[in-house]
């Protein structure tokens, strides 16, 4: 496995920052880790094409002295469930149509579409029901 794809988050994101890697070779790493495990998974259903433009435009961002935001340059993987402008969706959501132009504009590169099964839509309705502390809020049915 490639350093780039198993440094956590925080490491990752400073790493880019502080021009240890490029947001380039970061988003390569992550597509050829895809490329590796996903066959037998089949979990990512969509690569996007312009993932490689958004990261040379994030390592020209930082080698002009800007900072697009804290996920700068960082890789993300959208669930099939989030509408994105261009790309088709198996079960869009249009109250998180925000999401990904929001992370984008933050920094971030959408590599890829992972899927959605219809079956968890009963486990995210079941998270509006939790609190922060991930204790079990009384349904209000009850």
């Amino acid at each position: 496995m490639d350093a780039l794809t198993s440094l956590p988050a925080v490491g990752l994101a400073r790493a880019i920052r502080e021009r240890q890697a490029s947001a380039a070779d970061v988003v390569e790493a992550h597509l050829a880790r895809i490329a590796e495990v996903n066959p037998p998974l089949n979990a990512v259903v969509e690569l996007c094409d312009a993932a490689r433009a958004q990261a040379r435009a994030a390592d020209e961002a930082i080698a002009r002295g800007e900072r697009l935001g804290p996920l700068h340059g960082m890789p993300f993987m959208v669930e099939d469930v989030i509408e994105t402008a261009g790309v088709a969706c198996a079960a869009g959501m249009p109250d998180r149509a925000g999401t990904v132009p929001r992370a984008r504009r933050h920094g971030g590169c959408a590599v890829a579409r992972c899927g959605w099964h219809p079956a968890r839509q009963d486990q995210r309705a079941d998270r509006r029901w939790r609190r922060r502390d991930h204790q079990s809020a009384p349904r209000p049915d009850q």
